[in-house]
């Protein structure tokens, strides 16, 4: 295009390192959160929600699930996509949880836990080996590539559900990055 060059030119943009998100508009944040057995015949979960008016992107891009209580947590839990303007029982404040000091220090992202959540709703994405749930100190890496990240618009939630009753879901740690939703992204 020479007869255009001054006005409209090609441009091939190369990502180079996560030290320049903050510079696209991104904040970077990371947290580790528990749940516990919710007891006989309950089932326990982690929540993930975006809200609905927050006007924020949030993109999950590192999700591991650890067993740090042996043969108490569900041997192979199950992660899901909800619609879902509530959080769970117990609300986690995830506080100073930024990974990077040049952005917010606090997220927009809720996490909350419960105890008593009853059934699996959502749509499932994917469930942890059933080898994992035995081994105290094992852990599975849920998003092991970039092409796996998870965008979670507002009023949209991620849960991580013990699969079995009357055991734990886990200790999760999540990384996630934010940013404001521009003009032409909102519905």
């Amino acid at each position: 295009m020479p007869q255009l060059s001054s006005e409209l030119q090609a441009s091939f943009p190369f990502f180079n390192g996560v030290e320049n998100r903050y510079l696209e508009g991104w904040d970077l944040f990371g947290f580790l959160i528990g749940a516990l057995p919710g007891g006989i015949g309950n089932r326990s979960a982690i929540r993930l929600r975006n809200p609905v008016a927050s006007n924020v992107l949030v993109v999950i891009f590192k999700l591991l699930i650890a067993n740090d209580q042996g043969a108490s947590i569900s041997d192979n839990p199950t992660v899901t996509r909800n619609v879902i303007s509530t959080d769970f029982a117990t609300l986690a404040v995830p506080t100073n949880s930024r990974m990077d000091a040049r952005g917010r220090p606090n997220p927009t992202l809720t996490i909350s836990t419960g105890t008593n959540v009853g059934g699996i709703t959502g749509t499932s994405f994917f469930r942890a080996g059933v080898a994992f749930g035995s081994v105290a100190g094992s852990e599975i890496d849920m998003l092991s590539t970039d092409i796996h990240e998870i965008p979670v618009l507002p009023g949209d939630a991620i849960d991580v559900y013990a699969n079995n009753t009357n055991q734990g879901a886990g200790a999760i740690s999540v990384w996630w990055r934010e940013r404001f939703l521009e003009e032409s992204e909102r519905t």
